[in-house]
C-alpha cells in the first residue's frame, strides 16, 4: 500500500488513523476527539446559519455551498471511523502473496499505480490549499479595509461584534478549515488509491492469465484464487465507499449549484469570483475522481475475460478450462461499485451530476430574477 502512505500519514496527524497493532493512548484519543469536535461543531454552525438566518435565496445559496461540503465531510469521518476494521482487512488482503509482484514487469505495474495515487494526493492537496489561501486573502482584504467579519458565514451562539471575540472565532474557523482540508482530501484520494490498487491487481492477473499454457494447473489455480481474492477486496471497498457515496453526490451537487450561482454575481476578475470558482472546481474534481476510477475499475475487470482468450486455452485439458471458465463467469459483467445497483461510480453518473447541476443553477437564476 505504498501509494496510500501519504494518506494514512495525514490522517494519523489528524488523529483519525492508527495501524493495526499501534498503541493508542489517552492523549491521542483526546486529540482525535478534539479534532472531530472542532470539525463537527463548525459544520453545525454552518448548518444553523441556513436554518436560522436564511431569509432570501442569495443568503441561502451563500450559506449552503459551504455547509453542504462540510456535511459531506462529517459523513466521511463517521464512515471512516466506523469501518476501520474493514479497511484493515482490505490492507491485509492486498498484502497476500497472490497480490505480490513477480518480476520486473509486475513490479512496474504496481509502482505506476502507487505513483499515480501519490501524485493525485499531492495535486488535490495543493489545489485545496491554494483555494483556502485565496479565500483567506479575500477575508484579510476586507479586514484591512475596515470591514471586519468572520471568514465563513456561520451562526454563533454569542455576540461577535467585539474584536476580542471576533478574532478568536475567526482563528477557530481557520483551524477547522485546515483540518477539514487535510481530512477531506486524504479520504477522497484514499478511496481513489484503493480503486487503483484493485485495478493494478486485475492487470497483474490478466498478464498472468495471458502467459498460461497447457499443463500449468498450479498457475491456473493461483490465477483463479487471485481473481477471487481481488473480487472480494473490491466488494469490501464497495461496502466502505457506498456508505458515503449517495450523500456525497447529493450534497456535492448542492454545493456545486449554489457556489456557481454565487460566483455568477461577482465580477469575473474579482477575488471573490476566483475563490468561489476554485472551490467549485475542487468539489467537481472530487466527484470526478470517484466516478473516473470507479469506471476504470469496471473496465479493467472486463479485460480479464479477454485475457483468458489470449492464453493457450485450446491445448488445455478439461480441468484447466473449468478453472478459466470460473474467472470468465465472475468477470463477465465487470466489477461495479454502486449502492445496491444505484448511484454507480462511473462516468454516466458524473455526466448526470453535471446536467442536473446546470439545470438547477438555471432554475435558481429564474427564481432570483422573479423575486
Amino acid at each position: 500500500m505504498d501509494g496510500l502512505s501519504a494518506n494514512f500519514h495525514s490522517l494519523r496527524l489528524a488523529g483519525l488513523w492508527r495501524e493495526e497493532n499501534e498503541s493508542f493512548g489517552l492523549a491521542r484519543r483526546l486529540y482525535r476527539l478534539l479534532v472531530v469536535a472542532i470539525v463537527f461543531y463548525f459544520t453545525f454552525t454552518l448548518t444553523a446559519e441556513i436554518a436560522l438566518k436564511s431569509s432570501d435565496i442569495d443568503h441561502l445559496t451563500e450559506a449552503l455551498f459551504f455547509a453542504a461540503t462540510y456535511l459531506t465531510l462529517c459523513f466521511k469521518i463517521i464512515n471512516f471511523l466506523a469501518r476501520r476494521d474493514n479497511l484493515l482487512e482490505i490492507i491485509r488482503d492486498l498484502n497476500h502473496p497472490h497480490c505480490q509482484p513477480n518480476g520486473k514487469e509486475e513490479t512496474t505495474i504496481l509502482a505506476k499505480r502507487a505513483t499515480t495515487s501519490t501524485r493525485l494526493f499531492t495535486f488535490l492537496m495543493g489545489f485545496a490549499i491554494c483555494d483556502a489561501l485565496v479565500f483567506f486573502y479575500t477575508f484579510a482584504s476586507k479586514v484591512a479595509l475596515g470591514a471586519p467579519s468572520l471568514p465563513y458565514k456561520a451562526y454563533q451562539f454569542y455576540e461577535v461584534s467585539s474584536p476580542r471575540v471576533a478574532y478568536p472565532t475567526a482563528c477557530f474557523q481557520v483551524v477547522a478549515n485546515v483540518y477539514s482540508i487535510v481530512i477531506n482530501i486524504s479520504l477522497d484520494t484514499m478511496f481513489a488509491g484503493l480503486f487503483m490498487a484493485i485495478t493494478g491487481q486485475m492487470e497483474l492477473n490478466a498478464r498472468r492469465l495471458e502467459k498460461l499454457s497447457r499443463g500449468d494447473v498450479v498457475r491456473a489455480r493461483d490465477c483463479v484464487a487471485h481473481g477471487l481474492l481481488v473480487r472480494g477486496v473490491a466488494e469490501k471497498v464497495e461496502s466502505l465507499v457506498v456508505g458515503v457515496a449517495i450523500p456525497f453526490f447529493l450534497l456535492s451537487m448542492a454545493s456545486i449549484c449554489t457556489s456557481m450561482f454565487q460566483a455568477s454575481k461577482y465580477n469575473f476578475l474579482s477575488s471573490d469570483f476566483a475563490g468561489i470558482s476554485v472551490f467549485s472546481l475542487c468539489i467537481l474534481l472530487q466527484v470526478f475522481i470517484y466516478c473516473w476510477f470507479g469506471n476504470q475499475l469496471m473496465l479493467k475487470s472486463q479485460e480479464i475475460s479477454n485475457a483468458v482468450y489470449k492464453c493457450d486455452w485450446i491445448s488445455m485439458d478439461a480441468r484447466e478450462r473449468r478453472l478459466l471458465f470460473v474467472l470468465m463467469i465472475c468477470n463477465k459483467k465487470g466489477q461495479r461499485i454502486s449502492c445496491h445497483g444505484l448511484c454507480a461510480l462511473n462516468m454516466k453518473t458524473f455526466l448526470w451530476i453535471i446536467k442536473t447541476s446546470y439545470a438547477t443553477v438555471s432554475l435558481l437564476h429564474q427564481v432570483n430574477t422573479r423575486a
